[in-house]
Formats: structure tokens, C-alpha cells, sequence
């Protein structure tokens, strides 16, 4: 969007009824299939869709479009060390689907030729951490307009806490993942509940047992009315 001068983020994820988007062996199949193909419907309507280079490695995705009609959105890691492998589906197809991979000093000189030799597209952001703020100024200026941030959990808070998100679509599957398991925003958390992000509440959809939520993200804190009695 023009007056942001970065893309419009919307965040996805499915989790459990207890807030988890993958489980302690890190099991992260959460939702149903019926729920994979809205997602893959999100991603058609995306121009790029970003995760952690966690998820990578755990999952090996492929971040396409397959179970709707629609383009492939480019494709974003967060991979700070370079440790994107060799034999990932995201290099092994980066030939034909655009794949941008965003480095920072912690990874040498070797991986960043092996990403690039793969066909990725790879931005260096100075430091041995990525700044999600001016990232996202770089994704506009190479012609990202609408983003789908689909996680893991680091990677989330990391949108969450710098409140650099626009809208939030949750899949809240009818499971229990129990302790141990990743939370949907796992960075160190906030102190209050007022201190983060505040939500509206744009729909409520059930789809057989789960129920898609759709928020927007109303700005500031969170509505301190909706904080209830601290005794309760």
C-alpha cells in the first residue's frame, strides 16, 4: 500500500484450542484440509509470502500455491545464518518461483554464493539481526505491495511486538497440544495484555469443527475493556 511505504502484512496460522501452532515433537499439521485450501487461496492473493528459516528446516516447505487456483506468490525466508539447505524444495524449485532470502552477517561468504547459485534471490541486512521495519521497505521497492506472514512462532512475535501487521486471519483447530508445544507468538512476551497489539474483530467463520477468525489490527494497545477483572 502506497501510504505505508512497505507491504500490507496479514499474518496466518492455524493453531490449537491452547494456542499452539505445532506440537513438542513439532508436529505443525494443526488444521484440516478443507483449511489448506483457504490458505493456499491467501497465498494466490499474496504477492509473497514469508516464514522463519525454523519453519524451513523443520517442515521443508514449498510456500506454493497447489490446492487452489492462482499464481504462485515470491517466496521470503528470515534466515539470518544462511542455514537454508541445498536440497530444500525452496532452492531445488527457486528456478522458476521467485525466492528471496534475506542473510545478515552471521552467514560467510560461501552460503550466500550457495543461495545465489541456487537461483534465490539473497539480501544482506547489515548486523547479525534482521530489521523487520526497514525489510519490509526493501521487499516494497522490489515490488512486494501485499505480504502473508505464515510463521513459526519467532517470526510472528517479531511482526506482533513491532506491531507491523495489518490484519490477522487464525485457524483454531478443535486439538490440544498440551506443554512443550510452539505458541502462535513465541518471542519473550508482554508484561500486560494492554501492551500489545489491539484487535478488531472483522469475522467469525465456522468451517466444519474449526473456526477461521479475522481480525484487523485497530492500532495502540489492546482495548482495556476488554482486559476484564484481574481477580477473575
Amino acid at each position: 500500500m502506497e501510504e505505508h511505504r512497505r507491504p500490507y502484512v496479514t499474518i496466518s496460522a492455524a493453531a490449537t484450542i491452547d494456542g499452539k501452532i505445532a506440537t513438542k515433537s513439532g508436529d505443525s499439521a494443526i488444521s484440516s484440509r478443507r483449511d489448506l485450501v483457504r490458505v493456499h487461496r491467501l497465498r494466490a492473493a499474496h504477492d509473497a509470502v514469508l516464514v522463519g528459516a525454523g519453519t524451513v528446516l523443520a517442515d521443508d516447505p514449498l510456500l506454493t500455491v497447489r490446492y487452489a487456483r492462482g499464481c504462485n506468490p515470491a517466496r521470503v525466508v528470515l534466515d539470518p545464518a544462511g542455514r537454508t539447505p541445498s536440497g530444500s524444495r525452496l532452492l531445488l524449485t527457486c528456478g522458476h518461483i521467485r525466492t528471496i532470502l534475506v542473510v545478515t552477517g552471521r552467514a560467510d561468504a560461501r552460503d550466500r554464493r550457495r543461495l545465489e547459485g541456487a537461483g534465490a534471490t539473497v539480501l544482506v541486512e547489515e548486523g547479525d539481526s534482521i530489521r523487520l521495519g526497514p525489510l519490509l521497505g526493501r521487499l516494497y521497492g522490489l515490488g512486494v505491495q501485499t505480504l502473508l506472514v505464515e510463521g513459526g512462532g519467532r517470526t510472528i512475535w517479531g511482526f506482533v511486538t513491532e506491531g507491523i501487521f495489518d490484519e490477522m486471519v487464525l485457524t483454531v483447530s478443535p486439538h490440544i497440544a498440551g506443554g512443550g508445544g510452539t505458541s502462535l507468538a513465541g518471542g519473550e512476551g508482554f508484561a500486560r495484555v494492554t501492551d500489545g497489539p489491539g484487535l478488531k474483530l472483522l469475522s467469525a467463520r465456522r468451517q466444519g469443527d474449526e473456526v477461521v477468525l479475522h481480525y484487523a489490527r485497530s492500532g495502540g494497545g489492546g482495548d482495556p475493556d476488554s482486559a476484564g477483572d484481574p481477580g477473575q
